[in-house]
């Protein structure tokens, strides 16, 4: 028994000997020098780009510390990525059952940047194009052959990583991104299971000229749970939910909410990338009403979404929405809300008071295009402070007063079909009413095309120019009834007296007049004024 004992504790000792004198042989004979000039070549030959690397350690019991790599950009100059330190530690003695059980690995600082150029092309193209060229001729499927080993990492950490994307052509928004990370990698069945978070510090985004800037922590596991703040001038929105199966078929639930947000802003700047975006230069205008909807890409017809938008007070177009409210669901490259509600509030162009619902449906290819619903505003109060179309009445009509109408009770309907709208309603007061109103307006041109009465009291049209005439424009309840009509576009809009409208209602007038003046009793309705003056001269 004792030489058996004799005999293990020999071998033990001989097999730390051997391994000691390996680790000494490795370090002395594979130099940091030596290394950097077995790796560096390989690394140039296989991208094309120039690389250097400050100092490689390598050990068989600690593993390996590489300093300072970078990768150059083609033309050699400014650097396409770098890190401060790259540590890989792993565990010895599972080699020997062929697993490799990494207890560390760490990237210290490290930074890459993107960049498209205006021609389309990215300043990684040519590396991947050179990877692809020195692939070996395709052979016949063989028998797919597993990993020898297998693979753990109980600490994967990145520090003060840096990201920054350029895109020359002005299609995307430019990024800089700045995060750590720390995960773990597990093996779980045939495939390996991730888990661990990711902490963004700062994501700013420029978008036509306005800086979005994201902040906040994504934790991996079997779902992905994610808690952001996004800041865009003085709003903030927090969006947080989860995201089930996002390696294949991402299905997430989020919600986002903010107390304030200036729609003003965002649409502005989502227009200002538009226009100066040189990849929709050239492009042939697309057919009037036809909507240009691209087909989703297969990772967006694999990614669903859901949850609820709210807002305390967003504006737009002059106009404050109060407690906003939307849930909404995006399948397949569409987007639906339903229902999609709101109430009013004081705002720069109108003091708003009652609420608006609606279900709503849109592509994201072509918003403007494919936009479909229908709903309705019901309003206990609308003062307009600054109106285009009021004005240009007040204008027309020589009185000032109506320019900033306050109505008492007002209703508008809309019914939307690939992105044109149409509208009806009325709006009521003591001193004015608009009814009935009907109309469309096509999203994709803002062409603008409605008709209304406008109809005035006595005590309103009496101060209005026109003398004994206006007698012939009022109906049975005294109102002068004027009709109107708008075309131009929804920035610009053009308002006029209905020409046709008014000859046509001022000529039933005056042949009622004339029933009263000429015919015994006033005629009866279906006795028509010339054959009644016909009768008169006989």
């Amino acid at each position: 028994m004792k030489k058996l004992l004799y005999v293990i504790a020999a071998v033990i000792v001989v097999l730390i000997v051997l391994v000691a004198a390996a680790s000494i042989f490795v370090k002395s004979y594979f130099t940091s020098d030596r290394l950097k000039t077995i790796v560096l070549p390989k690394i140039e030959a296989a991208t094309g780009r120039k690389a250097s690397i400050a100092q490689i350690n390598i050990s068989i019991f600690k593993g390996i510390i590489v300093k300072d790599i970078s990768l150059k950009n083609s033309g050699g100059k400014t650097d396409f990525l770098k890190a401060g330190e790259f540590l890989l530690s792993y565990k010895f003695w599972p080699l020997l059952h062929k697993q490799l059980v990494i207890s560390k690995l760490e990237l210290d600082s490290p930074y890459v940047i993107v960049i498209r150029e205006k021609n389309g092309k990215y300043n990684f193209s040519d590396i991947a194009a050179r990877m692809k060229a020195q692939k070996p001729a395709a052979q016949a499927p063989a028998q797919k052959k597993a990993f020898p080993l297998a693979i753990e990492a109980n600490s994967i950490v990145v520090r003060n990583a840096q990201a920054q994307f350029i895109d020359r052509l002005g299609a995307l928004p430019n990024m800089e991104v700045a995060a750590d990370a720390r995960f773990g990698l597990q093996q779980a069945g045939t495939g390996y299971a991730v888990s661990g978070t990711l902490n963004i510090k700062s994501m700013k985004a420029v978008i036509g000229g306005l800086e979005a800037d994201t902040s906040g922590k994504i934790d991996f596991n079997n779902d992905m749970t994610l808690a952001l703040n996004t800041v865009i001038g003085n709003d903030k929105i927090a969006v947080t939910g989860a995201v089930k199966n996002y390696m294949k078929a991402p299905a997430a639930t989020l919600n986002a909410k903010a107390a304030t947000l200036n729609l003003d802003r965002i649409m502005a700047a989502l227009g200002n990338m538009k226009k100066t975006s040189p990849s929709s230069a050239g492009k042939p205008a697309q057919k009037k009403g036809k909507a240009a909807a691209a087909p989703p890409s297969a990772a967006t017809s694999k990614f669903t979404a859901g949850g609820r938008i709210t807002v305390g007070a967003a504006t737009y177009k002059g106009i404050t929405f109060k407690d906003f409210l939307a849930v909404y669901r995006m399948a397949k490259g569409n987007f639906s809300l339903n229902p999609v509600s709101s109430g009013f509030q004081q705002g720069a162009r109108a003091d708003i008071a009652g609420s608006f619902k609606a279900v709503m449906s849109v592509s994201m290819a072509d918003p403007k295009r494919t936009l479909n619903g229908n709903g309705q505003a019901n309003l206990s109060k609308l003062k307009i402070k600054k109106s285009a179309i009021t004005s240009q009445i007040a204008s027309i009509l020589q009185a000032p007063e109506l320019a900033a109408p306050t109505f008492g009770t007002s209703r508008l309907n809309f019914s939307a079909a690939g992105g044109v709208i149409t509208f009806n309603g009325s709006m009521l007061s003591q001193n004015m009413e608009i009814n009935p109103i009907a109309g469309k307006l096509v999203l994709y041109n803002e062409a603008l095309g409605a008709a209304f009465d406008l109809k005035l009291p006595p005590g309103v049209s009496a101060r209005l120019p026109g003398g004994r005439y206006k007698a012939y424009l009022q109906n049975q309840s005294g109102w002068t009834v004027l009709p109107f009509v708008v075309k131009g576009t929804a920035s610009k809009p053009a308002v006029s007296i209905n020409q046709a409208a008014l000859g046509k209602q001022a000529g039933k007038k005056i042949e009622q007049e004339l029933k009263k003046r000429f015919l015994p009793g006033g005629g009866n309705q279906n006795t028509t004024l010339p054959g009644a003056l016909k009768r008169l001269f006989q």
